[in-house]
């Protein structure tokens, strides 16, 4: 391929999956010029574990396509190397992902403070994540409107979420998987300055009771997903609502849940409902006579999983 000529070579770049682009620009030298000069790299994503590669990416491909780069994903790999990363200062830098980050420290955390550009934010099991860095956070990123902190840390309490996400007014979208200390207060506060919020999963958050989720459903009125599975506290009170906007809601193993299905799924408090999950609700039980009621009402537009 080296020997073509350089509109061929482009061509055939031009098909290959960006995934493999990457792996090529950072393994030939010869296609890696071809690559960065012909490429507007806007997004890159790595989980490579060679070292070889490693330093490729942060001394050769990275001093050049900082400057453009808008969404990087980095892998468990990476961590060691994030400091070295952040040196070029990706100033553009609109979304970040990190996953499996258990080597990340306060230094490498830090870091992320300075990219104020920041719209998405995923952590995934990164456990050395503290109130006093979200804290932190919540001083320098203001315009994130995507959040997703999943399986990270048992430490976190209200104080730290309720910082971050009410510094960020215009947030959309809510991932809190995992954390066994958030009360319903963290999200009565959330409701009252996120109101544009779209979606929140908050599964797994075994303390959080109703009221929390109620403000959420009352005081968000474009939420459209919603997912409370295995929220333990959870009561019937939760559906003391008129109307909500929702499509799909998850409410797998809540098992205090006791009313039956019948009684508040209807078209006028769900009139957009389209994807309900009650499996593991013992005690929510669908009946013959609430399946009956619920098919009359909404036809084939809602799918059920019990």
């Amino acid at each position: 391929m080296n020997y073509l000529p350089l509109d061929i070579q482009l061509h055939i770049l031009s098909f290959l999956p960006k995934p493999s682009l990457i792996r090529l620009m950072l393994t030939s030298e010869k296609m890696r010029k071809v690559c960065l000069d012909n490429f507007l790299w806007k997004e890159i994503s790595l989980h490579y574990k060679e070292d070889d590669i490693v330093k490729v990416f942060i001394n050769e491909v990275l001093p050049v396509v900082n400057s453009n780069v808008e969404k990087v994903y980095f892998g468990s790999f990476f961590m060691g190397d994030l400091n070295m990363i952040f040196h070029y200062h990706l100033m553009n830098l609109k979304s970040l992902i990190l996953c499996n980050a258990a080597s990340m420290g306060r230094p490498e955390l830090e870091q992320i403070c300075f990219l104020k550009k920041l719209i998405t934010l995923v952590l995934i099991d990164c456990p050395n994540i503290t109130d006093r860095f979200l804290e932190l956070m919540s001083k320098n990123l203001k315009h994130l409107e995507v959040i997703k902190i999943i399986t990270c840390s048992s430490h976190v309490t209200d104080k730290g979420i309720i910082a971050l996400c009410t510094s960020n007014s215009n947030l959309k979208e809510l991932a809190l998987r995992g954390f066994q200390r958030l009360t319903s207060t963290c999200f009565e506060r959330i409701s009252s300055t996120c109101q544009g919020l779209r979606k929140l999963s908050c599964e797994g958050c075994f303390k959080a009771e109703w009221e929390g989720f109620l403000s959420i459903l009352i005081n968000c009125p474009d939420l459209e997903e919603l997912d409370l599975s295995y929220c333990l506290e959870i009561d019937d009170r939760l559906f003391h609502f008129e109307r909500c906007n929702l499509r799909i809601l998850s409410l797998r193993g809540c098992g205090k849940l006791s009313i039956p299905l019948g009684d508040v799924i209807c078209p006028t408090r769900f009139p957009l409902l389209s994807y309900l999950n009650v499996s593991e609700c013992p005690l929510m039980h669908l009946s013959e006579s609430s399946l009956k009621i619920i098919i009359e009402l909404f036809g084939n537009k809602l799918c059920i999983v019990s």
